[in-house]
């Protein structure tokens, strides 16, 4: 049965706003902000301790949440217009630069505060532009590649194959299960043509080589109403079970069989990504504290993406912890999620008034509007369920 939008409310620091939701998928079903939160973490647990391969993964789960929700606010809450677009390419805007150019700030004080020679042995990308390009890129976050010689934000190069594909859902890929369905064979074909054994040195940081993730993620969108039997009573926690299980088996693979993530790595990694999106996204009812909980770590996800490396640097400086150590990781981890909690009060929170601004004045032309939820490096938008109060939107 196709999903159809129905009468809602969001309740927003007590004012409460009609909106349309998507019946089967409600605020109160989703539970991603932990799981996003995870994610952001084994990026942490890649660049500052060992088990790097585990970060690669996170990244591409990323990608898949990233094409799921990006595809569902197209469809649920903006619309495929151009008054839609405009609106949707604004708040994102508001949501990913603010944050962005926070950690470039960090950065800027470790290279004013730390030798360069121990950023170096931390994150040798930390480091000032050198080239038009490398200020350009740096600043717009458009033009960010793995191989550029200065990130100041170094995991930004991420950013960059987000911000293409959100523009590319917005624009076209997302639009309906056809559209969506040929991008995802074009993808595979182009992603299978890599050699497995050198995927990751080959595609995995380009544009095209990772865009398989985002369509898998937009065709689990597309694939819902076919799977309401597996997110009904019993068969539900069955699935969710089933679903963490399979995710979780990438990570001991590669972790006991093998240092080199390969192709069928990855593949097994974006297909149990979607298994588990669809698991929670329809798990059922979450109790309201739980789903605040949960809204509120899934709000730290993305700056701490952004902040932990050069968190890292003034840390390991400041304390005389070597890199690629639990105590780095540890250490680093807590310094970060400090910096997240204060940036979501300070800066993201007041500039979402802004973006309640935009998404009102869509919702009045258009009568589609939702509150967000960031799921990654960037962030997107889900509708919520009737008469829920709901923590700040935190796409």
């Amino acid at each position: 049965m196709p999903e159809r939008a129905v009468s809602s409310a969001w309740h927003d620091g007590g004012s409460a706003i009609n909106l349309p939701t998507v019946v089967g998928l409600r605020a109160d079903t989703l539970v991603l902000g932990t799981w996003r939160l995870l994610l952001a973490l084994l990026v942490v647990n890649g660049h500052l301790n060992t088990d790097w391969w585990a970060s690669t993964f996170a990244v591409y789960s990323f990608y898949v949440i990233s094409g799921f929700l990006i595809t569902l606010i197209m469809n649920r809450t903006y619309g495929f217009t151009r008054r839609g677009l405009l609106s949707f390419v604004a708040n994102r805007a508001l949501r990913i630069y603010p944050p962005y150019y926070a950690a470039i700030a960090i950065s800027l004080l470790a290279i004013a505060l730390v030798p360069e020679a121990f950023i170096r042995g931390v994150n040798g990308v930390i480091r000032l532009p050198q080239t038009a390009y490398d200020v350009a890129s740096n600043v717009a976050i458009f033009g960010l590649h793995m191989g550029q010689p200065s990130r100041l934000v170094p995991a930004a190069w991420a950013l960059h194959i987000e911000l293409c594909h959100y523009l590319a859902i917005a624009a076209l890929l997302g639009r309906n299960a056809l559209v969506s369905g040929a991008w995802l064979v074009a993808s595979g074909v182009y992603y299978f043509q890599y050699p497995p054994r050198l995927y990751f040195e080959t595609g995995y940081f380009s544009v095209a080589g990772s865009s398989i993730a985002f369509a898998v993620g937009a065709c689990a969108f597309h694939a819902r109403p076919y799977l309401r039997r597996l997110q009904r009573g019993r068969a539900a926690s069955l699935f969710l079970l089933a679903a963490v299980i399979a995710y979780s088996m990438p990570y001991v693979a590669v972790k006991f069989y093998g240092a080199n993530p390969m192709l069928r790595a990855f593949t097994a990694n974006i297909v149990t990504s979607a298994v588990l999106l669809v698991a929670l996204t329809g798990f059922g009812e979450v109790p309201a504290r739980l789903r605040r909980l949960d809204a509120w770590l899934g709000n730290l996800s993305y700056p701490v993406y952004l902040f932990h490396q050069s968190t890292g640097v003034l840390v390991l400086y400041a304390t005389g912890i070597a890199v690629h150590t639990p105590d780095a990781f540890v250490l680093t981890a807590l310094a970060t999620l400090s910096l997240a909690a204060i940036e979501a009060r300070f800066l993201s929170d007041p500039i979402e008034k802004m973006r309640s601004g935009i998404k009102g004045r869509l919702r009045s032309g258009t009568g589609a509007c939702a509150p967000s939820v960031s799921p990654s490096p960037g962030g997107v938008e889900i509708p919520i369920s009737p008469g829920r109060k709901v923590p700040r939107p935190q796409d």
